[in-house]
Protein backbone atom coordinates (compact mmCIF):
# COMPACT_ATOMS: atom_id res chain seq x y z
CA UNK A 1 0.00 0.00 0.00
CA UNK A 2 1.31 3.49 -0.83
CA UNK A 3 0.47 6.52 0.30
CA UNK A 4 -0.21 10.38 -1.29
CA UNK A 5 -0.19 13.61 0.66
CA UNK A 6 -3.22 16.04 -0.52
CA UNK A 7 -2.60 19.25 -2.35
CA UNK A 8 -4.59 22.31 -2.79
CA UNK A 9 -3.79 23.73 -6.47
CA UNK A 10 -4.70 26.79 -7.37
CA UNK A 11 -4.68 27.97 -10.99
CA UNK A 12 -6.08 31.79 -10.15
CA UNK A 13 -9.60 30.97 -9.90
CA UNK A 14 -9.51 33.49 -7.20
CA UNK A 15 -11.98 32.98 -4.72
CA UNK A 16 -11.40 32.60 -1.04
CA UNK A 17 -12.75 31.74 2.14
CA UNK A 18 -12.39 33.31 5.69
CA UNK A 19 -13.67 31.73 8.85
CA UNK A 20 -15.99 34.43 10.88
CA UNK A 21 -16.86 32.50 13.80
CA UNK A 22 -15.80 29.26 15.89
CA UNK A 23 -12.24 30.52 15.81
CA UNK A 24 -11.45 27.91 18.44
CA UNK A 25 -12.75 25.38 16.05
CA UNK A 26 -8.61 23.74 14.28
CA UNK A 27 -9.09 20.98 11.38
CA UNK A 28 -5.07 20.78 11.34
CA UNK A 29 -4.82 18.97 14.76
CA UNK A 30 -5.21 15.54 13.80
CA UNK A 31 -7.91 14.82 16.69
CA UNK A 32 -11.59 15.25 17.58
CA UNK A 33 -13.16 18.28 18.36
CA UNK A 34 -15.08 19.82 20.60
CA UNK A 35 -18.61 20.96 18.65
CA UNK A 36 -22.24 21.30 18.96
CA UNK A 37 -23.24 19.76 15.29
CA UNK A 38 -26.47 21.95 15.30
CA UNK A 39 -23.84 25.16 15.33
CA UNK A 40 -22.32 25.95 12.27
CA UNK A 41 -19.17 27.61 11.13
CA UNK A 42 -19.51 31.08 9.91
CA UNK A 43 -17.23 31.66 6.48
CA UNK A 44 -17.21 34.95 4.16
CA UNK A 45 -16.75 33.64 0.22
CA UNK A 46 -14.89 36.33 -1.14
CA UNK A 47 -14.06 36.79 -4.83
CA UNK A 48 -12.78 38.86 -7.40
CA UNK A 49 -9.95 41.97 -8.39
CA UNK A 50 -11.32 43.84 -5.42
CA UNK A 51 -9.95 41.28 -2.78
CA UNK A 52 -6.47 41.58 -4.27
CA UNK A 53 -6.38 38.25 -6.60
CA UNK A 54 -5.90 37.97 -10.15
CA UNK A 55 -7.97 35.52 -12.47
CA UNK A 56 -4.59 34.32 -13.98
CA UNK A 57 -0.77 33.70 -12.76
CA UNK A 58 0.85 37.00 -14.64
CA UNK A 59 2.43 34.61 -16.92
CA UNK A 60 -0.33 33.54 -18.51
CA UNK A 61 -0.51 33.96 -21.90
CA UNK A 62 -4.23 33.17 -22.70
CA UNK A 63 -7.30 34.82 -23.09
CA UNK A 64 -8.67 36.11 -19.72
CA UNK A 65 -12.20 34.11 -19.01
CA UNK A 66 -15.03 35.91 -17.89
CA UNK A 67 -15.81 33.37 -14.94
CA UNK A 68 -18.62 32.47 -13.21
CA UNK A 69 -17.98 32.13 -9.65
CA UNK A 70 -19.38 28.93 -9.93
CA UNK A 71 -16.79 28.19 -12.41
CA UNK A 72 -14.00 29.41 -10.07
CA UNK A 73 -15.32 27.59 -7.16
CA UNK A 74 -12.58 24.39 -6.38
CA UNK A 75 -13.40 21.13 -4.13
CA UNK A 76 -10.87 21.65 -2.24
CA UNK A 77 -9.75 25.09 0.22
CA UNK A 78 -6.58 23.56 2.47
CA UNK A 79 -6.22 26.39 5.05
CA UNK A 80 -9.79 26.00 7.02
CA UNK A 81 -10.13 22.00 5.18
CA UNK A 82 -13.24 23.19 3.55
CA UNK A 83 -13.95 20.53 1.30
CA UNK A 84 -16.87 19.62 -1.47
CA UNK A 85 -19.61 17.41 -0.82
CA UNK A 86 -18.34 14.97 -3.88
CA UNK A 87 -15.32 14.69 -2.06
CA UNK A 88 -16.77 14.23 1.32
CA UNK A 89 -18.54 11.46 -0.26
CA UNK A 90 -15.21 9.56 -1.11
CA UNK A 91 -14.07 9.91 2.31
CA UNK A 92 -17.11 8.68 3.80
CA UNK A 93 -17.30 5.33 1.48
CA UNK A 94 -13.25 4.64 1.87
CA UNK A 95 -12.48 6.39 6.17
CA UNK A 96 -15.71 7.22 7.67
CA UNK A 97 -14.19 5.83 11.02
CA UNK A 98 -11.78 8.49 10.65
CA UNK A 99 -13.06 11.93 9.62
CA UNK A 100 -15.48 14.69 11.57
CA UNK A 101 -17.78 17.06 9.81
CA UNK A 102 -18.35 20.55 10.62
CA UNK A 103 -21.44 22.25 9.03
CA UNK A 104 -20.97 25.40 7.54
CA UNK A 105 -22.65 28.62 6.68
CA UNK A 106 -21.82 30.85 3.61
CA UNK A 107 -22.25 34.20 3.19
CA UNK A 108 -21.67 35.48 -0.49
CA UNK A 109 -19.77 38.80 -0.63
CA UNK A 110 -18.81 38.70 -4.22
CA UNK A 111 -22.37 38.79 -6.26
CA UNK A 112 -25.67 37.18 -5.99
CA UNK A 113 -25.20 33.75 -7.79
CA UNK A 114 -26.09 30.82 -5.86
CA UNK A 115 -23.56 28.70 -4.60
CA UNK A 116 -23.46 25.43 -6.45
CA UNK A 117 -21.73 23.60 -4.15
CA UNK A 118 -22.08 22.19 -0.85
CA UNK A 119 -18.58 22.49 0.96
CA UNK A 120 -18.22 20.94 4.52
CA UNK A 121 -15.11 21.90 7.36
CA UNK A 122 -13.68 18.24 7.63
CA UNK A 123 -11.68 17.35 10.63
CA UNK A 124 -9.33 14.21 10.11
CA UNK A 125 -9.58 12.17 13.49
CA UNK A 126 -5.85 9.97 13.05
CA UNK A 127 -2.94 12.07 13.56
CA UNK A 128 0.93 10.31 13.76
CA UNK A 129 4.32 12.45 14.45
CA UNK A 130 6.73 13.02 11.76
CA UNK A 131 9.33 12.79 14.06
CA UNK A 132 7.93 8.66 14.85
CA UNK A 133 7.94 7.98 10.89
CA UNK A 134 11.03 9.91 9.85
CA UNK A 135 13.31 6.95 11.76
CA UNK A 136 13.24 4.74 9.00
CA UNK A 137 13.60 7.44 6.45
CA UNK A 138 16.86 8.89 7.47
CA UNK A 139 18.04 12.70 7.34
CA UNK A 140 14.72 13.74 6.17
CA UNK A 141 13.74 17.05 7.73
CA UNK A 142 9.55 18.03 7.91
CA UNK A 143 10.25 20.72 5.37
CA UNK A 144 10.89 17.62 2.99
CA UNK A 145 8.12 15.66 4.19
CA UNK A 146 6.78 14.61 1.11
CA UNK A 147 10.12 12.34 0.51
CA UNK A 148 9.11 10.20 3.51
CA UNK A 149 7.74 6.41 2.68
CA UNK A 150 5.62 5.47 4.84
CA UNK A 151 4.32 1.86 5.60
CA UNK A 152 1.24 0.91 5.95
CA UNK A 153 2.48 -0.80 9.73
CA UNK A 154 3.66 2.52 10.89
CA UNK A 155 0.50 3.91 10.87
CA UNK A 156 -1.77 0.97 11.89
CA UNK A 157 -3.02 0.95 8.36
CA UNK A 158 -4.79 3.99 8.72
CA UNK A 159 -6.40 5.58 5.71
CA UNK A 160 -6.40 9.19 6.26
CA UNK A 161 -4.39 11.10 8.51
CA UNK A 162 -2.77 14.16 9.38
CA UNK A 163 1.12 14.50 9.67
CA UNK A 164 1.87 16.13 12.74
CA UNK A 165 3.37 18.69 13.29
CA UNK A 166 3.33 19.47 9.72
CA UNK A 167 -0.25 19.28 9.33
CA UNK A 168 -0.12 17.68 5.62
CA UNK A 169 -3.32 15.52 4.93
CA UNK A 170 -2.12 11.60 4.11
CA UNK A 171 -4.17 9.21 2.58
CA UNK A 172 -4.09 5.29 1.28
CA UNK A 173 -3.85 4.74 -2.41
CA UNK A 174 -7.28 4.01 -2.62
CA UNK A 175 -8.64 7.19 -1.80
CA UNK A 176 -5.72 9.18 -3.81
CA UNK A 177 -6.93 6.94 -6.48
CA UNK A 178 -10.61 8.40 -6.31
CA UNK A 179 -9.56 11.84 -5.65
CA UNK A 180 -7.21 11.95 -8.82
CA UNK A 181 -9.60 10.42 -10.78
CA UNK A 182 -12.78 11.93 -9.78
CA UNK A 183 -12.94 15.29 -11.55
CA UNK A 184 -12.58 17.22 -8.79
CA UNK A 185 -10.71 20.64 -9.49
CA UNK A 186 -8.36 22.73 -7.08
CA UNK A 187 -6.88 18.58 -5.23
CA UNK A 188 -4.14 16.17 -6.03
CA UNK A 189 -3.19 13.31 -4.32
CA UNK A 190 0.62 13.50 -4.84
CA UNK A 191 2.65 10.12 -4.17
CA UNK A 192 4.88 10.25 -1.31
CA UNK A 193 8.66 8.95 -1.09
CA UNK A 194 8.80 9.46 -5.12
CA UNK A 195 10.78 12.09 -5.32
Amino acid sequence: MDYYYLHEIDEGENVSFNKKSHFSLNPRLGKPLDFNPDEAVYFTLMAGEDYGYDQFDPDFDGDVQDLTLNQRLKDYYDHDALFSEGIITVLREEAEACIQLIPINITNEFNDEPIAKDFKMLNIVHSFLFDDIKQSNGTICAADFHELSIQPDDVLYTPIFRLLPIGAIIVNDRIASRINKGGFKGIKAYLLGSE
